[in-house]
């Protein structure tokens, strides 16, 4: 989901990028008629909703990435908590022996529901 708006928001981009370049024609083709000042009220009115929905994407993915962050967090906090003493030296000892990072060796950790 996170990459379906990344992608969308970078086609946003692409798109107000164009408009502007027309924008630009239009200040310089039409400058000064009735049809400049419709054509550049509906040009710029299509940017400025395009940069909202950017915003609103980019707010929405910094949601999600915290969430996903907040959600491992717990997982990991259940996973040590069912842990015996014991258990938690070895899997720290495991740390250690190997040099794989902690949070990996508590991912792999198996907790019962």
């Amino acid at each position: 989901a996170i990459m379906d708006r990344l992608s969308a928001a970078a086609v946003l981009a692409e798109c107000i990028e164009h408009l502007q370049e027309h924008l630009a024609n239009i200040d310089t083709y039409h400058a000064g008629t009735a049809k400049h000042r419709f054509l550049r009220g509906n040009v710029t009115t299509v940017i400025d909703r395009a940069k909202s929905a950017i915003k609103k994407a980019d707010a929405d993915i910094a949601h999600n990435a915290e969430f996903e962050r907040i959600q491992t967090g717990h997982r990991r906090y259940e996973a040590l908590r069912t842990l015996n003493p014991r258990q938690f030296a070895d899997l720290y000892a495991r740390n250690i022996e190997t040099g794989v990072p902690f949070d990996e060796l508590v991912d792999a950790v198996e907790v019962a529901e």
